[in-house]
């Protein structure tokens, strides 16, 4: 199946501009609208494989740009995954979570605190939204993720020693 462009998700006309209170992105509706063009990426990547072969990176980014509306296990997961995906060249396809990296974090011991950078990535969900065809989709979200695992960067030595302690 071929999308040329993501169908505008529903907000009202009078939603105006605004930056997103999480990863400041600037949409229509604020961080409401943000996250309303990150369930419309995700729609997309879950109804075409050709665009879900990025979709984790998709996940990580987005989480990691808005920990606020997280638990405490989320920061380290997602930059523990953007790791293994940008620097292991680990799988991003939908459902692709090694179960090794899942496992690690389902433990009853004390979750690893990692608190977030000011900036959080200067490239956002409404930079990926509309991507005119699955290639340029991928792009967009190699880029974001990049953006964002490097706006983490006081936290990689942690992340790295988690990916190495891991088996997956």
């Amino acid at each position: 199946m071929q999308y040329a462009k993501l169908i505008a998700p529903q907000v009202s006309d009078s939603d105006a501009l605004a930056a997103c209170t999480r990863c400041g992105a600037c949409v229509r509706g604020g961080t409401e609208g943000c996250w309303k063009l990150y369930h419309e990426i995700v729609a997309l990547e879950f109804s075409d494989p050709a665009y879900g072969r990025v979709h984790l990176l998709s996940v990580d980014a987005h989480a990691l740009q808005h920990p606020e509306d997280h638990g405490v296990k989320n920061n380290p997961f997602h930059l523990a995954s953007l790791c293994w995906m940008l620097e292991h060249n680990g799988d991003a396809r939908t459902g692709a979570t090694p179960r090794g990296l899942q496992k690690s974090f389902d433990t009853p011991r004390a979750p690893v605190v990692l608190d977030p950078p000011i900036n959080r990535g200067e490239i956002t969900v409404a930079d990926v939204y509309g991507a005119p065809n699955a290639d340029e989709h991928f792009e967009r979200v190699r880029r974001w993720s990049e953006s964002v695992w490097n706006a983490w960067s006081a936290h990689h030595a942690w992340a790295r020693e988690w990916i190495g302690n891991t088996s997956y």
